[in-house]
């Protein structure tokens, strides 16, 4: 029952508590069931391990604290404490990290190439299923056979080094009465002239089946009998790989090497961590304790770590993280008959799709999702934007690039507005003759009826607004040929729309209409009857182009 007395703000702080606390209770379950989950965990790893560390630590503790302390003759407890230091010492300069670092490593990759060279039939299957043609009882029987013999090939390898596979197939007849291998294929393998395993013999008999459908004609031509058996070849290759791996193991004398330094280190521990009497003033032992926490948490890690390395050493076992190979054999019996029987020429009839009419896929989000929906990257090198004197290739110096066949993602910059107005469409400049005269002005000029159709199309000739006098100073300084010179020796100068662009003028943007040389000069000329003098870019106040501008 609410109280009717509550507002509702106090109501929705009360349920945002309640999600809160919830999330943050679910926060620690998920941490609390990975630290003490006890299955495949480092304390079912450890504790006998730790049991056996404590008791000699503890014993020879008692023995510091109860014996030697309480003798009559100092001599002993002084002894026993140098050599408490002098193992310290030892413990404080051997290289264990380094050690059980490179080892780990070295295993660890072993165990992950190990995985990766368990063979999975799915590509043989599916080059069976393409082109061993025959929808008739023969041709099913001729696939199942073909499949059958690639899996029996893998459980056979499998036998040889995983215990759970050997203890479900102890023997051939096992092989038989799962129906995995029939009793002439038995006597066969049981005949054959060799002490070496025979887990490839299954693949001989595949190959010699895809010959013999080749000369029936239910596989159409040469090269698809060439991918079937490279197919097989790839398998076979997975299988030998695996029979490799447990056959060459890691060096027995690294594995030694490592074992003795972990366990002669923490032996060394039992003596060189003792809390040694704090009257005596040696160094770390300023007060006593009796359990050794942060022993046994660098026991745990150390040890731990070893432990780690000799389980991945053989992922075919039966602990509690090696494959599981049984999964697998099953796994893979399963889909390789639904492959080639169940959904053999399985006619699905098409249908349009619901996107036929786009281009783009636009697939829905839930609302879960997307909030986590993710932006294409468009690469580190992405922000970098160059101004228009460095876009100009040194070879070609009059030659002007722009930006427009660039696509700006948005959300790249904070500058997006600001390059989407420098990339608005601007109208073609009029053309020009050789000497630089504007033909569209003079044709202008020379036809009066059809200076009216055309201004606004060629406004841009002439400035909106008269553009801000200088001042004397300014004036003389702008107008003074050294300046001049400088100014068009570095590529010219810039067009008149740059001093009623802010963009370019603030940027560097590209201009979209540069007329030739010689044009400015024309101009210079043709200003002193208008209206309004033209004013080259050179003359631009650049400390008062805003104010222009406005």
């Amino acid at each position: 029952m609410i109280d009717p007395n509550v507002s509702t703000c106090e109501l929705w702080i009360f349920s945002l508590y309640l999600e809160i606390l919830k999330m943050v209770m679910l926060k620690l379950g998920g941490f609390a069931r990975l630290l003490f989950c006890w299955k495949a965990s480092v304390y079912k790893l450890l504790w006998r391990e730790v049991l056996v560390f404590l008791l000699f630590y503890t014993l020879i503790s008692i023995f510091y604290r109860f014996v030697l302390s309480q003798s009559k003759d100092p001599h002993y407890k002084k002894t026993f404490e140098e050599v408490a230091l002098y193992a310290y010492s030892y413990t404080a300069v051997f290289p264990i990290s380094f050690v059980l670092g490179f080892y780990v490593t070295v295993v660890f990759d072993r165990w992950w190439m190990q995985f990766k060279a368990i063979p999975w039939p799915d590509r043989v299957v599916n080059n069976v299923s393409a082109h061993v043609a025959g929808n008739d009882e023969r041709g099913r029987m001729i696939r199942r056979a073909l499949v059958r013999y690639i899996n029996l090939s893998a459980i056979l390898i499998y036998r040889l080094g995983s215990k759970r596979v050997k203890k479900r197939f102890p023997t051939f007849q096992h092989l038989v009465e799962a129906g995995v291998m029939t009793n002439r294929e038995k006597d066969i393998l049981k005949k054959l002239p060799t002490d070496n395993p025979k887990y490839w013999v299954p693949c001989t008999w595949f190959v010699n089946l895809v010959r013999n459908v080749k000369k029936e004609g239910r596989i159409d031509n040469d090269p698809a009998a060439k991918t079937i058996i490279d197919e097989l070849n790839h398998f076979q290759n997975k299988c030998d790989e695996l029979y490799g791996f447990d056959w060459i193991i890691v060096p027995l004398v690294y594995t030694q090497v490592v074992t003795i330094a972990t366990y002669s280190y923490f032996l060394a521990c039992t003596i060189g961590r003792q809390y040694l009497d704090p009257s005596e003033g040696y160094e770390g032992n300023a007060f006593d304790l009796y359990f050794p926490g942060f022993t046994v948490l660098e026991f745990v890690f150390y040890v731990g770590w070893l432990k780690v390395a000799e389980n991945l050493m053989n992922p075919f076992g039966e602990d509690d993280d090696d494959f599981d190979m049984n999964w697998i054999v099953d796994r893979n019996l399963e889909v390789s008959f639904l492959a080639v029987d169940e959904l053999y020429d399985v006619d699905i009839p098409l249908e349009p799709d619901p996107h036929k009419d786009v281009v783009t896929m636009d697939v829905p989000y839930t609302n879960a999702s997307i909030k986590k929906k993710g932006k294409a990257w468009q690469g580190s090198a992405s922000k970098v934007r160059l101004s228009r004197k460095d876009m100009v290739f040194t070879s070609m110096p009059g030659k002007i690039f722009t930006e427009e066949d660039e696509i700006i993602p948005s959300g790249l910059t904070n500058k997006s507005n600001h390059y989407d107005h420098c990339n608005k469409e601007k109208p073609n400049p009029p053309p020009y003759s050789e000497n630089g005269i504007n033909l569209t002005e003079n044709r202008l000029l020379e036809d009066p009826e059809t200076q009216n159709d055309s201004h606004q199309e060629n406004s841009w000739l002439k400035p909106e607004s008269p553009p801000k006098r200088l001042s004397h100073s300014t004036q003389a300084r702008r107008r003074s040929p050294k300046r001049h010179g400088a100014r068009r020796g570095n590529g010219g100068p810039s067009s008149m729309n740059d001093k009623n662009d802010p963009c370019e003028a603030d940027t560097g943007c590209v201009n979209h209409s540069v007329p030739p040389a010689g044009y400015y000069s024309h101009q210079r000329q043709s200003s002193e009857d208008s209206d309004f003098p033209m004013m080259p870019c050179d003359d631009i106040d650049l400390d008062n182009l805003s104010e222009s501008v406005i």
